[in-house]
């Protein structure tokens, strides 16, 4: 067999490893990904559905540091239990982020929640929804 024959043998072999050894790592890429938005998408409904249960219009407008509190029970104002919300633990490098604004043209508030991943970006999410206070009258 001569150097040429070897070359072509490699060069025949390599064409056929190659894409299989690239479909792996794909599909090791998009599992680290599909593991972290169903994180994400875990917290977010998590904190979402607390929120819905509070006393919303007792929540002042501001931006809410959430992100030095891996988990546990967090009161948004210091010191009214009925804005309290337990928090599921998150794996390093999760964040969540929860700000609240006034709607500008009527009573309410607008909530938006994000969780942040530090090493899939593609995996943020962020979630907004608007509360309005219903005034009484016909």
């Amino acid at each position: 067999m001569g150097l040429i024959e070897i070359l072509i043998a490699i060069a025949c072999f390599l064409t056929t490893v190659l894409p299989i050894m690239h479909m792996f790592s794909f599909t090791i890429e998009n599992s680290k990904v599909l593991y972290a938005r169903a994180v994400v998408h875990s917290a977010i409904s998590e904190m979402a559905t607390q929120l819905q249960s509070l006393a919303v219009a007792e929540i002042p407008a501001d931006d809410y540091d959430l992100t030095g509190i891996r988990s546990g029970p967090v009161t948004l104002v210091t010191g009214n239990p009925h804005t309290r919300i337990d928090l599921s633990p998150l794996p390093d490098g999760y964040f969540r982020t929860l700000r609240v604004s006034d709607l500008p043209d009527r009573p309410g508030k607008v909530i938006r929640l994000g969780v942040i991943v530090l090493d899939q970006p593609r995996a943020d999410l962020e979630l907004s929804f608007t509360f309005v206070t219903h005034q009484g009258g016909r």
